[in-house]
């Protein structure tokens, strides 16, 4: 079965546990997507190749919060009274 087929399933059963109402085919077929699918992102997510070690690493040094300043760089005191003496 493909992926429409078992939309359009899961949306009826959608539908007929609702009390088959009218009018509302296109939030059911939207409902039944989004539980046979999922959301766009998580279709991105599997579709996805497994990250090595190495980019593993990376990305959660990425989603680290930044320091505040880098440890070779002059913080916001320090670097106003360099420029104010040039």
């Amino acid at each position: 079965m493909n992926d429409n087929e078992l939309i359009r399933l899961r949306a009826y059963e959608i539908w007929a546990r609702e009390g088959q109402p009218e009018g509302r085919e296109l939030e059911h077929w939207l409902q039944a997507r989004q539980q046979i699918l999922g959301t766009p992102a998580e279709r991105r997510d599997e579709n996805r190749p497994p990250a090595s070690k190495s980019q593993q690493t990376e990305e959660q040094s990425n989603d680290a919060p930044p320091s505040e300043t880098p440890p070779d760089q002059p913080k916001g005191d320090e670097l106003k009274e360099s420029t104010e003496l040039g």
